[in-house]
């Protein structure tokens, strides 16, 4: 899940942000595996400048991130729009030499709050003072989806999968779902096990 896009908004809002337990372990993870002076994923190469080596000669040509999908879901909305999600793991290199893997699910997707206002007095001390309207809290979350179900971005998740063939990819699972006009699931999902279907095919047909 996309924890940052939320926590943009909510401070934006004047609101505090308290970050989940998950959110706190996917940060750890990137303080882990990345050069702090950088901000990039630490590489082989830099391992080498303080004396620590790769077992062998292709364990030293991988770059990292490696990243692997292990499902790919395409999603529905009540107006028909239609999006993608992901289950993927990311595997990076921390500064001992250790490959540190790291699952990282929806990355697609983050939860928009849907705030409440109220009208308050501008002048609480005087009774007939003009009024406006205040941020009150928060109502509600929804599940937002960024990333639209199109060709193009479908190939660029369905790259990270291992194995090849026409049909779904040696562990990655390919699924459907329809979710509510809140974004949750709406019914169970669907499996499909060709990718040409997957890709190709009118998701109402695919959901019969």
């Amino acid at each position: 899940m996309n924890y940052q896009k939320t926590q943009e908004v909510l401070e934006k809002a004047g609101l505090k942000y308290t970050k989940s337990a998950e959110q706190l372990k996917e940060e750890k993870w990137f303080d882990n595996v990345k050069n702090p002076r950088t901000g990039d994923f630490f590489q082989w190469s830099d391992l080498k400048q303080i004396g620590i080596d790769p077992l062998d000669e292709e364990t030293g040509k991988r770059k990292y991130p490696i990243k692997k999908v292990t499902q790919i879901i395409r999603i529905q909305t009540p107006e028909g729009r239609e999006f993608l999600k992901s289950r993927q793991t990311w595997t990076g290199l921390d500064r001992q030499g250790n490959e540190v893997p790291k699952s990282m699910d929806d990355k697609e997707m983050w939860k928009r709050p849907v705030f409440r206002y109220e009208m308050k007095a501008v002048n609480p001390a005087d009774r007939f003072s003009k009024m406006e309207r205040k941020l009150a809290g928060i109502e509600r979350e929804v599940k937002e989806y960024d990333k639209p179900f199109t060709v193009k971005n479908l190939e660029e998740i369905y790259a990270l999968a291992p194995g090849n063939g026409k049909m779904a990819k040696k562990d990655v699972s390919l699924a459907i779902i329809r979710v509510d006009a809140g974004g949750e699931s709406s019914g169970s999902p669907y499996s499909v096990l060709k990718y040409d279907d997957f890709k190709g095919r009118d998701f109402d047909d695919l959901y019969e």
